[in-house]
């Protein structure tokens, strides 16, 4: 099941975040999502401590 997550942000981050999504050809999605797994991936031994605790 998918979930949303929605916020705003300043107009000049969009505008670089939607420059550097179009020098990639990825969608805003797949670079907001690639940046949150990278966090995720970077922050794993402390995720999984605070799930089993």
């Amino acid at each position: 099941m998918e979930k949303a997550i929605n916020f705003k942000i300043d107009s000049e981050l969009y505008k670089k975040i939607k420059i550097k999504t179009v020098m990639e050809d990825i969608t805003i999605k797949q670079y907001i999502l690639g940046l949150i797994e990278k966090d995720i991936e970077n922050s794993e031994a402390t995720i999984s401590n605070f799930v089993e605790k």
